[in-house]
């Protein structure tokens, strides 16, 4: 698209069934500002797993695949400091290397005037809101949680024996799960999480509890699964300004302390409230991921904050050489917020000492990406991979494929070459040798 003042152009690419709904949806509308919104949206580079035999991953995991590594590791240019991300505000200012710094005063003031804080949140990397629940709902307590609960309905709960809590993505492939599904009323597991009752160990003793709120088939809302919780948290305090067509989930999360979630990425933006306790959280950019060991949208990798041992080194040397440099920790306290956007990967140890953790997540989508049907209507979980990405990831397992059979250097000549003509269509920046 061009206009009468500019030379510029500006080419988006749409398939030829969905440009009546393009043109209607750009029409009237501004066109620059809708490039502008879409093509911001798109800054990020969705990328999915395959799956692969064992023979495959323990190639990968020893980086023998120059495939998963397009870009030199050792020239970031193109990778944002988290440090210069991080947008802290604090409830009395100071500390830490800070872009922005907002008081909580000025975080009450928004919510009481209804401002929008998403209108802040258009940035590149992760922010912390000091006291954000406060200002919307006043100090929580668990028995304050546990009331507004119905303690005679039924959850399904992970009952895992060991302090990291590890999904089907996390495990290499032929990995049984290190954790049971168990049914059990709310009050009980309440009893269970805070290490009350008499009640006998499901697994062992130590074992830890972690309950995820899920509403059936559909994406979970918590204004259906808890009114009375999400009236009295005041949700839409902070989600009101959010179009109804944006909104993806609200979710409730409950686990014993010091349990630890695998590291993944959602491919929705996301608001972490702490209700009750504490998290550390471990953020990596999206420009880490190629040295994660994704499968789908979760690492493989568990260690990914303390020095690595020898065989750590060995099994994920890729990530040690040069992810781990590249993520930062923060602290998120009772009553604080922290903005994930989509694609950043997040690794989540909830330790609050003795103490359960309480906390809920808002996901929502990217309007640009919502208007070209980018979000597959299935995801109840905010995590598959957009439309587009899934098929470009799929074209290139093809584009594999078609050169298998081909002597190694020639095979090596027609990647180089595929890669080139991807980062050209792409404007990505490849410094790579191989």
């Amino acid at each position: 698209m061009a206009t009468e003042n500019t030379r510029d152009v500006v080419a988006i690419p749409v398939r030829s069934e969905a440009f009546g709904k393009v043109w209607r949806a750009l029409e009237g509308r501004g066109v620059a500002a809708e490039c502008a919104a879409a093509a911001e949206a798109w800054d990020e580079e969705p990328r999915t797993g395959s799956k692969v035999n064992a023979k495959d991953w323990d190639r990968r995991r020893r980086g023998e695949v120059a495939l998963e590594s397009l870009g030199d590791p050792g020239d970031r240019d193109n990778v944002p400091a988290l440090s210069e991300c991080v947008k802290t505000w604090r409830r009395h200012g100071g500390g830490g290397q800070q872009v922005s710094t907002k008081t909580h005063r000025e975080c009450e003031a928004w919510v009481r005037e209804g401002a929008s804080i998403f209108d802040d949140l258009q940035v590149n990397g992760p922010v912390i809101m000091d006291g954000l629940l406060d200002a919307c709902s006043g100090r929580w307590t668990f028995e304050r949680v546990r009331d507004l609960c119905d303690g005679d309905a039924v959850v399904d709960v992970h009952v895992c024996p060991h302090d990291t809590v590890d999904l089907a993505g996390h495990r290499a492939p032929g990995t049984p799960r290190n954790f049971e599904f168990r049914k059990m009323s709310f009050g009980e597991f309440f009893d269970r999480v805070r290490g009350v009752g008499s009640y006998d160990p499901v697994i062992e003793r130590g074992e830890r509890y972690y309950l995820r709120s899920v509403d059936g088939k559909s994406a979970t809302d918590l204004r259906r699964t808890h009114p009375a919780l999400a009236a009295e948290l005041r949700i839409e305090k902070y989600t009101q300004h959010l179009k109804d067509g944006n909104f993806h989930s609200s979710v409730l999360r409950i686990s014993s302390a010091d349990t630890t979630l695998w590291t993944h990425y959602d491919t929705h933006d996301n608001l972490l409230v702490q209700v009750i306790g504490s998290k550390t959280v471990t953020l990596f950019p999206p420009e880490a991921d190629q040295f994660m060991y994704v499968e789908g949208s979760s690492s493989r990798v568990f260690n990914v904050r303390n020095e690595p041992s020898e065989e750590d080194r060995r099994t994920f040397p890729l990530f040690y050489a040069h992810a781990q440099s590249m993520g930062t920790t923060v602290s998120l306290q009772q009553g604080d917020a922290l903005w994930i956007p989509a694609y950043w990967f997040h690794h989540v140890v909830s330790d609050c000492g003795e103490a359960p953790s309480v906390a809920v997540n808002t996901f929502w989508r990217s309007t640009a990406l919502a208007t070209f049907g980018e979000y597959d209507a299935k995801d109840i979980y905010g995590n598959k991979e957009l439309n587009s990405g899934k098929e470009a990831c799929d074209l290139a397992l093809r584009a594999g494929e078609a050169l298998r059979h081909l002597p190694f250097r020639i095979k090596c000549f027609y990647a180089r070459r595929a890669i080139k003509l991807l980062a050209n269509q792409t404007s990505s920046r490849i410094t790579s040798e191989w």
